[in-house]
């Protein structure tokens, strides 16, 4: 199911074209500075650490732009900033790299990936201000969420984040030198851009899943945003996640069948009076919604989500038949279509 469509590349150009219209201090042109970037691919429940290779996988894409921004530690303004767009791999993994021009001086250095999909990010002028959000999902989606979007009209739901790769430094020096340098971070290194986004597995035994013809999900009490330059979660931002639902294996005999989701988040929201919820809606092939929801907070306390981040849930959804019973509807093929002829009065 898409998230929402983006138009990446006409955006990159709109936003350099602003930035390089932006009033800034005058650099000596041999100030160029090399700077590079490596991604730390090491995803669990993305490229590791899947709970069942033989289903489908959540997708990942390398990083093909790297935002580079020095900010003035007084002002908090941005001084110089860089799109990096050439890429690499060595023994150390893939990188992007390149050159940004800044005087002498002392600067807050942010890096990320710029451009994903459904990831945003706000105050991108402001070293401490900069944070990441996701935002709430387009109004045809609510289509599957009749009884869900009014047990929880007061809250926000959202799409899933993009991992976004991130690394820092504040006050880094930036010394006088005839001859180009090279930029480091706090570790005295490259910079090493790591995801400030989890990926969890999600999985439920379904009965009667050919009575539905589409299945979602929704996991309450997780942050919809996060801070860059600590990568705190912003606690007052409580939203629900959406997921969309896949069929991994039917057992007809028992009439039972395995649905399961891959999700992606900034993280549980803290403390111990959290109540976290998921809820599946589905819809029938009569048009009937059917909503559940299990309380999984001493889930999240188990060793088995705690160090490989798979909920496995113990309960099991009955989904009721409709009155008259057919063939079922669930993910239908296309020769399950039929053509309808009708007038269209315009």
């Amino acid at each position: 199911m898409m998230k929402r469509f983006t138009l990446y590349n006409i955006g990159i150009v709109i936003l350099l074209v602003m930035t390089g219209c932006e009033h800034r201090p005058l650099v000596d042109l041999n100030s160029n500075h090399y700077i590079r970037v490596y991604i730390d691919e090491q995803i669990k429940n993305v490229t590791y650490g899947f709970y069942d290779e033989s289903r489908e996988k959540p997708e990942y894409n390398q990083p093909n732009v790297i935002r580079v921004a020095l900010h003035h530690p007084e002002t908090d303004q941005v001084v110089a900033e860089r799109y990096l767009q050439n890429s690499g791999t060595d023994e150390r993994g893939y990188y992007l790299d390149g050159y940004i021009q800044a005087n002498p001086g002392k600067y807050n250095v942010m890096v990320y990936n710029f451009g994903t999909e459904s990831t945003q990010i706000k105050e991108e002028q402001s070293y401490w201000g900069m944070t990441a959000y996701t935002n709430t999902i387009a109004n045809h989606l609510y289509g599957f969420l009749p009884k869900a979007r009014q047990e929880y009209a007061d809250s926000k739901i959202v799409y899933e984040p993009d991992h976004l790769f991130i690394d820092n430094i504040g006050q880094l020096e930036i010394k006088q030198g005839a001859r180009t340098d090279t930029l480091y971070n706090s570790q005295g290194s490259h910079f090493h851009g790591q995801s400030m986004v989890e990926t969890y597995y999600l999985q439920v035994r379904v009965k009667g899943i050919q009575w539905a013809t589409s299945g979602v999900s929704l996991m309450s009490n997780l942050a919809g945003s996060k801070r860059m330059h600590n990568r705190q979660m912003v606690e007052e931002d409580s939203v629900l996640l959406f997921m969309d639902l896949k069929v991994a294996e039917r057992d007809k005999e028992k009439d039972e069948a395995i649905l399961y989701t891959t999700f992606n988040t900034f993280g549980k929201l803290p403390g111990k009076q959290t109540l976290f919820e998921v809820n599946f809606e589905f819809i029938t092939v009569d048009g009937r919604s059917q909503l559940f929801t299990f309380d999984i907070t001493p889930k999240f306390e188990t060793e088995q989500v705690k160090k490989e981040r798979w909920i496995l849930l113990d309960e099991v959804i009955e989904i009721e038949p409709p009155p008259s019973v057919g063939d079922g509807g669930f993910q239908p093929g296309v020769d399950d279509w039929k053509d309808i002829w009708t007038d269209i009065i315009i």
